[in-house]
């Protein structure tokens, strides 16, 4: 399909792929400091289904916080954890928190301008904030709100790994930016630009049935209004013919 430059995407096409292997879901990859791991084990080990339900996601949520496996954490007010609810329809992946979202606490805060606009994705979508996880690919804001460097992801990923493994993973996945799609896709993956509007059924890691859902990032639609429609376009299609 071909992309042209100016936000007037040619179509929307469900592309099929058998099954994708995300780095940050190879076990090998994990190497946290040991203690770490114990207690990640414990939390994997609470029943789902439990009414401690919340007490694993305090938990997994305060190991986050307390991170300072790179310099970003000096940089940032705190590590934000991922927003988790316990019955996601929906799963939204960003780059990193930005200005608001270090100050509240909260990825994609509606006090910020990209959030607001985050807040009409969901409105599309007819789902709210409440029913779905919000993430980001680095968990730290940068203090120059320059791109985290793949140092900083590649530690952050290890958290993604324990993200997945310990939670619900929501049959949609909408990943925002290009650091976003790259985390699922490959980081040697063309850019969201040259493949607005492919969306992919696939299997994540050979086993859960999965949308990735590539939608530029409400930051990038703040200062790139003409992409704006073809978001809407993107959206709409999902809504319509995937989630209903």
């Amino acid at each position: 399909m071909v992309k042209n430059t100016l936000g007037e995407m040619e179509e929307i096409k469900v592309k099929k792929i058998d099954s994708i292997y995300p780095a940050f879901l190879n076990e090998k990859a994990v190497h946290l400091k040991q203690g770490i791991i114990k207690n990640l084990l414990k939390i994997k080990n609470t029943d789902y289904h439990s009414a401690d339900y919340d007490n694993k996601l305090d938990l997994f949520s305060g190991l986050v916080k307390s991170c300072k496996r790179c310099k970003l954490s000096r940089e940032c007010k705190i590590p934000i954890p991922p927003d988790i609810v316990y019955q996601p329809k929906a799963m939204f992946v960003g780059r990193n928190p930005g200005k608001i979202d270090d100050i509240v606490g909260v990825p994609f805060s509606q006090r910020g301008n990209s959030g607001k606009i985050f807040s009409k994705y969901l409105d599309v979508l007819g789902l709210s904030r409440e029913e779905v996880i919000l993430s980001n690919v680095a968990y730290c804001r940068t203090k120059t709100n320059r791109p985290p460097e793949m140092e900083h992801m590649q530690v952050c990923s290890l958290w993604k790994y324990w993200e997945f493994r310990l939670f619900k993973t929501p049959p949609f996945i909408f990943v925002l930016g290009n650091d976003a799609l790259k985390l699922f896709m490959g980081w040697g993956y063309p850019s969201l630009l040259a493949i607005h509007g492919d969306i992919y059924h696939t299997f994540l890691a050979g086993k859960k049935e999965v949308y990735i859902i590539p939608v530029n990032h409400p930051s990038f639609i703040l200062r790139n209004r003409e992409w704006g429609k073809d978001t809407v376009k993107i959206l709409r299609f999902v809504k319509q013919e995937l989630m209903e």
